[in-house]
């Protein structure tokens, strides 16, 4: 089965996607699964390392977005954003 076949089918909480993946552009993945109603309210995290990352986030409507290098407290702490989780966000913030 293909991604999209695992997507429509697990419907994840939240997918994590980066930018520059093996002959894949992960803003595009984004767009497609924003654009699609199955997919659209799942939170769609960006991934990397280009100075750009804020402004390719905001043009294909992700959710969020790290910047390459990231801790894995960055990681959970965005989970918890997105997700509404804001307790957990606050608690972990302040340790």
């Amino acid at each position: 089965a293909g991604l999209w076949e695992f997507l429509i089918t697990k419907l994840p909480d939240v997918i994590f996607l980066d930018i520059q993946m093996d002959g894949v552009n992960g803003g595009e993945i984004c767009r497609e699964l924003k654009n699609n109603p199955v997919t659209a309210k799942i939170p769609v995290v960006l991934l990397s390392g280009f100075p750009n990352i804020q402004e390719v986030a905001k043009s294909c409507c992700s959710d969020g977005f790290i910047r390459k290098p990231f801790t894995s407290d960055k990681v959970v702490s965005e989970i918890n954003r997105v997700l509404g989780n804001l307790d957990a966000v606050a608690t972990h913030e302040s340790n």
